[in-house]
């Protein structure tokens, strides 16, 4: 019998076959003995008999027991000396006996981690994903569980191991797992910041990147699953378009099973990850930098590390960067690192934009401004000078609004005088940035701009002193008088519903009255007719004939009524639109006073160039000629809703323009042969 059949004859009646099982055991027993004693060989029928074995082991636990031991030794013994082949099989097969629980999975990630100094590229893989996919799984099966703790042990001893390889793959697998934020604790993020400090330079890099998180949102988004999904759906329409007026054909039928198919599995993806979305949001979600423990002896060590380091000067650069931002963060002082960083801050510098960001992002309040004042000094004579270009200009003047929103105190009103005078600049970017300046210092401290640069509407903001901070306190009885006031702005409301409901009442009662006045009227003329239908006809003729006349008056006096109505409420409403864009206009002029400026954490370089004219491509061209279409009618004329072609207008062209054509004159030589051969 074949072991596949029998595998699933086994499997469906587990008593009746547990002797030809056991048999097949026996006969991997005495295999794995002539094996040990040559491994290098390849033996298909080896393979087989693990495959087997690892499938029927959960129906036979007391009888495999030892099996797993078997593939254990081997791994250990002999990892090097095995094929290829077979020493995925054996992975293979403990990844079917790990997921059935027949055994434990601490037991065998120390294995795992070694089989990432084998030089098989696929086997790696394979094993990089099986160790993500286990922790997933026992996050989701035993959150917060001592098994999740156990495996975390395993990953975190992995780190400390001597392999470089190792390393790298636990770093990886760490750092991976954080991201799909499965394992989103303080210990895993501070296990990944210490090994900021090991010799490996790549493990440097490597949490460097994750802390900075440098890589691109262009490749992000390419890797997202619903933009993926989004493009595979387009080119599905796409086709199914051009098939419409086309032969249809077999290997076009199979281009669209081969679409809908990949668009049922990226579906199948993107629900799964908007459910995990829906999990994770429930937890509190802090960058990673706000949850290391010590971040002032942090910052320290890897100070200490940058200034004796041989390594490459991007690195050097990522290492600046990520001490500055642990410092914006936690509002650290480190006097040091400013005069360090200060040596860089030139503008035929190549990464000069990245140092004047790793500089703003590392000011804050509670910096003294005697440290920040040589910083300020060396961007005013290096950037922002006559010699120095509109670009140069454009980086200094923003770089000093970002100093001014964090430290006020270092500017003097000599420095201001002159930054306001570039706002008359003929380059755009350099008044812009200029006009950024003054709307910052009317933020912070308005006392060193001049009275025609502070604005109309805008209040006196007063300087803070060092170490002085505005704490805003609320008070009970406060919350009790925004409660009254809220109870009494309903009240207002409640009665204004009120009193429109009650006139719209008495209007239409008023009507109906004079409704029932003019029948009774009506009714009390006819009955004085009936009585008297002798004497007074010419006088009921009269009445009748003044009460129509009235009733037409009334008429023609509330149509009068309702136009000159229409005309007032048209009046008053171009009248409130010529407010409100004077009030709008207003609000423009003065927009700089009203939004305030944000603070922000993290900085990028081309922020502090500004926005800068770009030559579009065609793509793009297009795209905003489409945009612009939006909303708005077919183009073409008004009179006729149809397209028109020559041949439909020759056709309403009178005879006598068109009777001495060629065609013309055909079809009425046509026309005359037709008749004569009918008169015959």
């Amino acid at each position: 019998m074949n072991l596949i059949n029998l595998q699933n004859k086994a499997k469906q009646d587990p008593k009746s076959y547990k002797e030809e099982v056991e048999l097949q055991y026996q006969h991997f027993l005495s295999n794995f003995e002539i094996f040990l004693l040559k491994p290098t060989e390849e033996s298909q029928e080896f393979i087989e008999l693990i495959s087997f074995l690892s499938h029927v082991a959960p129906f036979y636990k007391q009888m495999l027991l030892n099996f797993p031991k078997y593939l254990i030794q081997l791994l250990n013994e002999h990892l090097h000396h095995l094929s290829n082949e077979l020493r995925k099989g054996i992975a293979q097969s403990l990844f079917i006996l790990q997921n059935r629980d027949f055994i434990s999975e601490i037991e065998l990630i120390p294995i795992y981690f070694r089989l990432f100094l084998c030089q098989d590229k696929i086997l790696r893989k394979y094993v990089f994903l099986h160790l993500i996919q286990t922790a997933k799984k026992i996050h989701q099966m035993f959150p917060n569980s001592q098994r999740e703790r156990n495996l975390k042990k395993q990953f975190y001893l992995a780190i400390q191991e001597n392999e470089f390889l190792i390393q790298e793959k636990a770093l990886a697998l760490l750092i991976e797992i954080y991201e799909k934020r499965f394992w989103s604790d303080d210990k895993t993020v501070n296990v990944i910041a210490n090994t900021c400090f090991m010799e490996n330079n790549k493990l440097l890099v490597a949490a460097l990147n994750f802390f900075l998180k440098n890589k691109n949102q262009e490749e992000d988004e390419k890797d997202d699953p619903m933009t993926q999904y989004e493009e595979s759906m387009e080119a599905f329409q796409d086709r199914l378009k051009s098939m419409k007026n086309t032969k249809k054909t077999k290997h076009k039928k199979k281009l669209l099973k081969k679409l809908r198919n990949k668009l049922s599995h990226q579906h199948t993806i993107v629900e799964e990850e908007n459910g995990e979305e829906t999990k994770s949001n429930q937890e509190p979600n802090f960058s990673a930098l706000e949850r290391i423990y010590d971040p002032q002896g942090f910052c320290e060590k890897l100070f200490t590390k940058l200034r004796g380091s041989n390594e490459l000067f991007d690195v050097k650069v990522m290492m600046m960067n990520m001490i500055s931002r642990l410092i914006g963060i936690h509002k650290l002082v480190m006097v040091n690192f400013y005069t360090f960083i200060l040596r860089y801050v030139q503008p035929y510098q190549q990464y000069a934009t990245t140092f004047l960001a790793i500089i703003i992002q590392a000011i804050h309040e509670r910096i003294p401004p005697e440290n920040v004042e040589p910083i300020l000094k060396t961007i005013l004579n290096n950037f922002i000078s006559e010699k120095s270009s509109t670009l140069a200009l454009t980086i200094g003047l923003n770089t000093i609004r970002e100093i001014i929103l964090r430290c006020p105190l270092v500017m003097t009103e000599e420095i201001v005088q002159d930054l306001v005078e570039y706002k008359k600049h003929k380059d755009k970017g350099v008044s812009m940035a200029t006009r950024g300046v003054i709307a910052a210092l009317r933020q912070v401290s308005s006392q060193l701009l001049s009275k025609k640069y502070r604005g109309r509407f805008t209040q006196p903001s007063k300087q803070k002193i060092f170490g002085e901070q505005i704490l805003h306190i609320i008070n009970e009885n406060e919350n009790e008088n925004e409660d009254e006031n809220q109870n009494e702005n309903e009240n207002e409301n409640e009665n204004e519903n009120d009193i429109e409901f009650d006139e719209n009442g008495n209007e239409n009662g008023n009507e109906n009255d004079i409704e029932f006045d003019e029948d009774e009227n009506e009714n009390e003329n006819g009955n004085d007719i009936e009585f008297d239908e002798n004497e007074n006809i010419d006088e009921s003729e009269n009445k009748n004939q003044n009460k129509n006349q009235n009733k037409n008056q009334n008429k023609n006096q509330n149509k009068n009524q309702n136009k000159n109505q229409n005309k007032n409420q048209n009046k008053n409403q171009n009248k409130n639109q010529n407010k409100n864009q004077i009030e709008e206009s207003d609000s423009d002029l003065n927009q700089d006073d009203d939004d305030e400026m944000e603070i922000k954490t993290e900085i990028q370089p081309d922020y502090l160039v500004g926005p800068r004219f770009t030559r579009r491509t065609k793509e793009e061209k297009l795209e905003s000629m489409k945009q612009g279409r939006e909303g708005r009618g077919k183009y073409g004329s008004r009179l006729h809703s149809e397209r028109t072609t020559n041949e439909r207008k020759k056709k309403n062209k009178p005879f006598r323009l068109t009777r001495f054509r060629k065609k013309v004159k055909k079809r009425r030589t046509r026309m005359k042969g037709r008749k004569k051969t009918k008169n015959i």
